[in-house]
C-alpha cells in the first residue's frame, strides 16, 4: 500500500494531505518525537485556525517546530499531535502501524525533552538527559531508531546534540547498539532483541505497549483500545506468526536491510567558515563547486566512501584541516591538526587506511578540537533543502586568524 500521510505547512501552519492531484508525491519533510503535555494540539483546532490556541503549551511546540525545519529549508513537519484526526477510527487503524515508516522516510527527526534543563551534559552520569521520561516511553523506540537523522533538544529548545554525535550515551540509555542505532548494522535483528528495546518501557493505553511494537515487528493490526494489553499482545503474536508463514522465515529473525534502504544523493553546502580563497581546487571524486567572492561552496560526492577535506591555516603557518563524507546510510565528519604538511592526498590516505581515525566508521556529525592559543574549532552538519535538493548543511567555526587554504576530494 502506498504511503499516505499528512504535513503540516511550515510557513503557513495548516494541514495539507499528500500524495494529492497537485503533489502526487510526497515532499521532503522533518518530523517531531515528544512526550505530550497537558495541552497539545488537535488536527481539528489547526485547520480551524482555533483562537484558543494562541500561547498554549502545545502550539508553542508547533510553532517552534515550524521555525527550525524552515530555517533549514522544509516545507513540511510531521507532528503526531495535529497530522491525525484522532476522532476518526479508520484514520488511527491506518496511521498508527505506518508510523515507523513516517519517521523512517522523515529527512530530520526534532526531538524535544522537556525535562532537560539549559546547560546539562549528555555525558555526565547524573545528567538530566540520561534520565530524561523520553527513554522510557513505549512510542519513542521506534521515533529513535527509525530515522537517520535525530537532533536533540533541550527544555529551552537549544540543541543538545544528535543520535551521532551522542551514540555512545544513547546507547548506554537505551541499550540499542550504535551499529542498530546509526543502521550501519547489516545482519539481521531478532524478534527477541526488538522486544527487549522497549521492555519495560510505559504507555498511556495499556494496549499501546503491544502497538507500539508493530513498525519494528514489520507487522499491522487494527487498533482496539479498551481489549487490554493481554489481548493486543496475542494479536501481535498471531501476525508475526503470520508474517513467518508467509515469508517462509525464521520468525525470529528481521532483516534490518528491510528498513535501510539508500538515500538519494545529497549537497554538502559550506555555509560558514573562515574566510578566504583556496589556493589550490582539486576536483575529482568531491566535486567542489565555489562561488564568487566565495560566499557559497558547494560539494557533492559520487556515493558512499567518498569524503572531501578543507585545509585552513592561520598566517603563522599552523594548519588544520576539516573532513566529511558518506559513509552507508550516514555522513561523518573530523577535524585533523598538527599536520605534518598540507598535503590534501596524503591525508585523505590516512583516513582511508585507518591511520587516522575511525571517523568513517563512527559517524559523527558534531566535532569540536582544542587549538593552539585556547581557541578551538567546531564542525556541525545538519539536514535540510536548498534550492529545490536534499543538503547537509555545514558549518565551521574557527578563530578568525584562520582563512581556507586548499579544498580537495578525501578518501
Amino acid at each position: 500500500m502506498a504511503l499516505k500521510m499528512r504535513l503540516l505547512n511550515t510557513k503557513k501552519i495548516l494541514v495539507e494531505s499528500f500524495p494529492s492531484e497537485e503533489s502526487p508525491e510526497i515532499p521532503d519533510y522533518a518530523i517531531l518525537s515528544h512526550r505530550w503535555g497537558k495541552r497539545e494540539v488537535t488536527f481539528q483546532e489547526i485547520q480551524d485556525r482555533a483562537p484558543s490556541l494562541q500561547g498554549t503549551e502545545g502550539y508553542e511546540k508547533v510553532l517552534k517546530c515550524c521555525e527550525l525545519a524552515s530555517s533549514v529549508g522544509f516545507e513540511y513537519i510531521w507532528i503526531d499531535t495535529c497530522c491525525i484526526d484522532k476522532t476518526n477510527q479508520v484514520e488511527l487503524d491506518e496511521t498508527l502501524p505506518a508510523m515507523f515508516h513516517y519517521y523512517r522516510k522523515s529527512q530530520v527527526c526534532y526531538t524535544y525533552l522537556a525535562d532537560v534543563p539549559s546547560g546539562d551534559d549528555p555525558h555526565e552520569k547524573d545528567s538530566k538527559f540520561r534520565t530524561s521520561k523520553w527513554f522510557t516511553r513505549g512510542w519513542t523506540v521506534q521515533e529513535l531508531v527509525a530515522p537517520l537523522y535525530v537532533t536533540f533538544f533541550n527544555q529551552g529548545w537549544e540543541e543538545i546534540g544528535t543520535k551521532a554525535s551522542l551514540q555512545k550515551v544513547v546507547s548506554e540509555i537505551t541499550g540499542i547498539t550504535s551499529q542498530i542505532l546509526l543502521t550501519n548494522y547489516g545482519g539481521e535483528i531478532s524478534v527477541k532483541d526488538r522486544l527487549a528495546w522497549a521492555a519495560n518501557r510505559e504507555t498511556y493505553e495499556a494496549e499501546d505497549k503491544a502497538y507500539c511494537l508493530m513498525g519494528l515487528l514489520g507487522v499491522s493490526m487494527p487498533v482496539r483500545y479498551k481489549e487490554g494489553e493481554k489481548e493486543a499482545f496475542k494479536r501481535l503474536q498471531e501476525e508475526i506468526d503470520k508474517l513467518a508463514d508467509e515469508s517462509s522465515t525464521d520468525p525470529n529473525r528481521f532483516d534490518v536491510s528491510s528498513w535501510m534502504v539508500p538515500e538519494t544523493p545529497y549537497i554538502f553546502l559550506i555555509r560558514k567558515r573562515p574566510a578566504g580563497y583556496p589556493s589550490e581546487l582539486l576536483n575529482e571524486m568531491a566535486q567542489w563547486t565555489i562561488k564568487e567572492h566565495v560566499e557559497e561552496i558547494r560539494l557533492q560526492f559520487g556515493g558512499s566512501g567518498h569524503s572531501g577535506i578543507m585545509m585552513f591555516r592561520d598566517k603563522r603557518g599552523r594548519r588544520f584541516a576539516a573532513t566529511m563524507g558518506v559513509h552507508n546510510y550516514n555522513v561523518w565528519c573530523d577535524i585533523a591538526v598538527n599536520l605534518e604538511d598540507d598535503n590534501i592526498k596524503s591525508l585523505a590516505k590516512e583516513y582511508w587506511e585507518g591511520r587516522r581515525s575511525n571517523s568513517r566508521w563512527n559517524n559523527l556529525d558534531r566535532r569540536t578540537i582544542s587549538l593552539w592559543g585556547g581557541n578551538s574549532v567546531s564542525l556541525a552538519i545538519r539536514k535540510g533543502r536548498v534550492g529545490g535538493q536534499k543538503a547537509y548543511l555545514i558549518d565551521i567555526s574557527a578563530g578568525r586568524d584562520f582563512w581556507l587554504d586548499k579544498v580537495g576530494p578525501g578518501c
